[in-house]
């Protein structure tokens, strides 16, 4: 972690089985993964943030990495979509892959019920009709989600209400989102960050923010 190592993550390391937590965060690691640490059963803490690294993540992560709960890889290159094999990775508490390069449509992480932290940030994943908002209301423990700077469009829909009652962190910033601001996020009672600038907002602030008891920034 915030060191100077650069070149490729030797294979090798997929083939120490006790290993439980990975961290590479913060160097100028390029090149492709090795699939081997991809493989790696026992790890439940894997970091390569803000490297150089490259390609698609594997399809079936969610299953070679049965026991992971923190998986932190923003600030690379990653391309491709969403793998859909992560919505079955039960323990996973963070989940932050901002920064890259990914598309397709916001999967539905309702099946995620340990989900904390969630940052899917300046990627080119698409809203579709939202219905991923209400697949998010199982996320029970849901405490910051990052949506912010992904070409994002329509309207917000009221569904925003549904969010977990522990979210303190909301971030659409960077947007297009368009409508007016839907009255629910009242619901949201211990927020206390918010971010929603640069958007196509309409209409007026609705006056329920006054019931965000916890909110320090607007």
């Amino acid at each position: 972690n915030q060191n100077k190592l650069v070149g490729s993550i030797p294979k090798s390391i997929g083939n120490v089985p006790t290993l439980d937590r990975v961290n590479l965060n913060i160097n100028s690691l390029s090149a492709t993964v090795p699939p081997s640490l991809f493989n790696m059963s026992s790890l439940k803490y894997l970091g390569m943030a803000n490297n150089s690294l490259i390609g698609k993540l594997p399809s079936d992560i969610g299953y070679t990495l049965p026991n992971i709960q923190d998986l932190i890889l923003p600030g690379n290159k990653f391309e491709g979509s969403f793998p859909a094999s992560l919505l079955h990775a039960y323990n996973l508490r963070w989940l932050d892959i901002a920064n890259n390069s990914l598309i397709g449509f916001i999967p539905f992480f309702g099946s995620l019920p340990n989900l904390e932290e969630l940052d899917l940030s300046y990627n080119m994943l698409e809203a579709g009709n939202w219905d991923f908002l209400s697949s998010l209301s199982n996320c029970s423990r849901l405490t910051a989600l990052f949506l912010d700077g992904m070409n994002l469009h329509g309207n917000l829909p009221r569904s925003i209400g549904k969010l977990s009652i522990s979210l303190n962190q909301l971030w659409l910033r960077n947007n297009k989102i368009s409508g007016p601001i839907p009255p629910e996020i009242r619901n949201l009672k211990n927020l206390n960050t918010v971010f929603m600038d640069y958007n196509l907002f309409t209409g007026n602030i609705p006056p329920t923010i006054a019931n965000l008891h916890s909110l320090v920034y607007l």
